[in-house]
């Protein structure tokens, strides 16, 4: 970065900046209109039997390449052509206009082919296909006659109601975005509380006009709100083993929670008994986040409470950082708590599954770019910080090359764009060394990281890590079958206004860097936040174009909430040079969007919010003690789990590992439970079933170890199948599978302990345990 930053100006040429963005975002909705049915027609969804759905992720993820890597960049590059073009010529001064009508033919598109399900071209493919061809060919013909060099006298006509046009498209575009709202999840007392608010708000802005600062009181206000903001996101509950006995819908979210936790509980298991990741166990999940998860587990209790409490701590802490981000960018306090109080109650409080339920989604897999973000941003803050928030920057991106692949792929994506946007204040004479110097820091960073943690296995294991462990989980995953079973977008799906939110701010820095980079350079901290977190949705919404089930697009999007808030923020400051009207516009327009995004969550944001770690805190409440106590002591999830827990400290005393076949999941709670590893090699069963290959030696290995006289912990799924192996050794083992619901490793492993022993039972639990001694046939 250069030296020291010039004095904040205002914004030249507003309008053309605007005209510049809009073109460009609707070249780009116009193409993926196109874009999106033909993908659907060309790649075939693929085959899974009922129930598993048969997606067509190869569309999906063709139509999600194509809009980032092609259409944007030709978006970009064709929309600064044409403006060029048009502006040379006798038409320029029609361009503003022009450019708001196609917005609002795309607009009333846009709500036409929604509202258009009764008729019979339906709101689908087609229709989208040929309301997009449409437009494209209206674009291209208006936007090639003004360029000519002959005037036109409907633009000069449209040129002329300038004022009227533009709201005409706003309106247009409203119209065009309300159509993604899904108003039956709206709760309508919350929304017009929420609008009634937000035009109280407007009408004082309206009057003021002027931010008022805090004075003394603006270091303890923020201190609060980032106290608050930490309290609120943790869940202290999570899991409802009690209720979910009578309450089908929980005891089917404590399911999925415990079947997704115990994919890092059992590699963290493995770990913490003396397993190295990379040489004796591999985790789907990456190493990073495993031995980080391990780390906790040695001064907590290791299981499915205190995994979701920790990684609901982390997810606070993001949220916590987002809000550092927002304050250290220029954003308003009262705007940015407004901000951090929207994203607690949606992004926190208004999730399917608890903060902390489902790791794939939370701070542990998806956090590390926060914390890149936050020290390059406090660097051009703080300038005098830089060496220092210079380092901490490397350390991330060094981590992030043995963390997990998508971690390592979202922080080198969120590191190129805010290397681009630091690009733009470099001296034309020092840009090539400058990006050779931050491209050779980047790479350092990753040598030196794998280096240290080669080392650091070696002396802790005596090997070497093996890479091929973990690569063999991403060739399955995202080249084998297993990889295939994903969930297509939904239709009209909301996640499209957040896709299409990261373009926009894209198109947008583009627009005023090219414009105006005097006003970009007295911002560096504003527009390195922009930059930074556009590019971490950008890159972070693959996951949800892979993952395309509704409740999962919370997940990715507080950066889009994050970076609207920026916007929103820097639109406000008066020094930016707009009018006091699209000020006042332009936060009732986020403040509306605020209260619908809030009252599309309540009432279930408001019950989820008494389980928070604020609400714990509160007095007269809930117990904060009992909270931890609960999830210290945990009440057992599984019918198996407190019966094989005493089974396990009764028959097997002193034993750190103990070999452990029950049905997945069980196996895991038990070990957790009573402090244990499988002495079996597993980690979780169905996770080791998926992708064996890593897994099958040292499962093997430890089967084959087995002698006369050891004990197994066993439940009536596996002694049935055991048995089924002793009377028929040809036994189909799909249907065993089927009956007994053990994954295909475990059958492998009672299928060797067939051919080898008889089994004698010596102690029976409750819930259907049992230990058995290893007798020689």
């Amino acid at each position: 970065m250069s030296s020291q930053r010039s004095a904040p100006g205002r914004l030249n040429d507003v309008v053309p900046v605007f005209s510049a963005v809009a073109l460009a975002a609707a070249i780009a909705v116009g193409l993926f209109m196109v874009g999106m049915p033909l993908a659907y027609k060309i790649f075939e969804p693929a085959y899974f039997p009922p129930p598993f759905p048969s997606p067509n992720q190869d569309a999906e993820t063709a139509v999600y390449m194509a809009m980032v890597f092609l259409v944007a960049p030709f978006s970009i590059v064709v929309s600064g052509w044409l403006s060029r073009r048009i502006q040379a010529g006798p038409n320029r001064d029609c361009l503003p206009s022009l450019v708001a009508v196609l917005v609002a033919v795309l607009g009333v598109g846009i709500l036409l082919i929604r509202i258009s399900s009764g008729l019979p071209w339906g709101d689908g493919l087609e229709a989208t296909l040929g309301g997009g061809l449409l437009w494209i060919a209206l674009a291209g013909f208006t936007l090639w006659r003004a360029g000519s060099d002959r005037p036109w006298p409907p633009a000069a006509l449209i040129g002329r109601h300038q004022r009227t046009v533009f709201m005409v498209a706003a309106v247009a575009v409203l119209a065009g975005l309300l159509s993604f709202v899904r108003f039956g999840n709206v709760d309508p007392a919350v929304l017009f509380l929420g609008l009634v608010i937000v035009t109280l708000v407007t009408v004082v802005y309206h009057r003021t006009g002027t931010r008022r600062s805090a004075g003394r009181w603006g270091i303890p206000a923020d201190a609060l709100v980032l106290v608050l903001v930490l309290t609120a996101v943790p869940d202290m509950v999570i899991l409802y083993p009690e209720a979910g006995v009578t309450d089908a819908d929980l005891g089917m979210s404590t399911y999925v929670i415990q079947f997704h936790q115990s994919l890092f509980l059992g590699a963290a298991s493995q770990v913490l008994h003396g397993s190295a990741l990379l040489v004796d166990t591999v985790s789907q999940y990456g190493i990073g986040s495993i031995y980080l998860i391990a780390a906790f587990f040695e001064v907590a209790p290791i299981g499915n409470f205190t995994l979701g409490f920790f990684d609901g701590v982390l997810t606070g802490v993001m949220f916590g950082l987002g809000y550092g981000i927002l304050r250290m960018s220029g954003v308003n306090r009262l705007l940015a708590a407004t901000a951090m109080l929207t994203a607690v109650v949606t992004l926190a409080w208004g999730l399917k599954y608890p903060v902390g339920g489902l790791l794939q989604h939370g701070a542990i897999r998806f956090g590390l770019p926060m914390l890149l973000i936050a020290p390059v941003v406090a660097s051009a803050r703080w300038p005098r910080s830089r060496p220092v928030m210079k380092w901490l920057a490397l350390i991330v991106v060094g981590l992030s090359s043995i963390w997990a692949l998508e971690a390592f792929i979202y922080v080198t994506f969120t590191a190129l764009g805010l290397t681009l946007m630091a690009a733009t204040w470099q001296p034309r004479e020092n840009l090539r060394r400058w990006l050779i110097t931050v491209a050779g820091s980047m790479l350092a960073a990753w040598i030196v990281t794998h280096v240290l943690f080669a080392l650091i296995t070696l002396i802790a294991s005596g090997s070497l890590p093996e890479w091929d462990l973990y690569l063999s989980y991403l060739r399955d995953f995202l080249a084998g079958d297993i990889g295939d079973l994903t969930y297509d977008v939904s239709r009209w799906s909301p996640s499209l206004l957040v896709f299409g939110a990261y373009l926009v701010s894209a198109f947008a820095l583009v627009a005023i860097a090219a414009r105006d980079r005097a006003f970009v350079d007295g911002r560096r901290a504003t527009f390195l936040a922009i930059a930074g977190l556009t590019a971490y949705g950008v890159v972070l919404f693959s996951y949800f174009d892979n993952r395309s089930l509704d409740h999962v697009l919370p997940y990715v999007c507080l950066p889009a909430l994050l970076v609207v808030t920026i916007w929103l923020g820097l639109v406000l400051d008066t020094s930016s040079g707009f009018s006091h009207r699209t000020r006042t516009a332009s936060l009732a327009s986020g403040l509306a969007v605020a209260a619908l995004a809030i009252a599309n969550v309540w009432p279930a944001a408001g019950h989820r919010g008494e389980d928070s770690l604020l609400a714990y805190a509160i007095p007269g409440g809930n117990s904060l003690s009992q909270g931890f106590d609960r999830i210290w002591n945990p009440p057992p999830i599984k019918d198996g789990a407190l019966p094989g827990q005493l089974l396990v400290e009764q028959y097997f005393p002193g034993q750190d590992e103990v070999p452990v076949v029950t049905e997945p999941d069980l196996d895991v709670e038990i070990l957790d439970r009573t402090d244990r590893a499988n002495r079996l090699g597993f980690t979780d069963a169905k996770e080791n079933s998926w992708v064996p290959g890593p897994h099958q030696p040292r499962i093997e290995e430890a089967t084959a170890e087995l002698k006369a006289g050891d004990r197994m912990l066993l439940d009536t799924p596996a002694l049935t199948a055991w048995q089924g192996y002793r009377a028929h050794p040809d036994i189909d083992e799909n249907a065993l599978s089927a009956e007994t619901n053990l994954k295909q490793l475990q059958l492998d492993v009672l299928q060797s302990v067939a051919e080898r022993f008889d089994l004698r039972v010596i102690a029976r639990g409750d819930a259907g345990m049992y230990v058995v001694e290893l007798e020689r046939k």
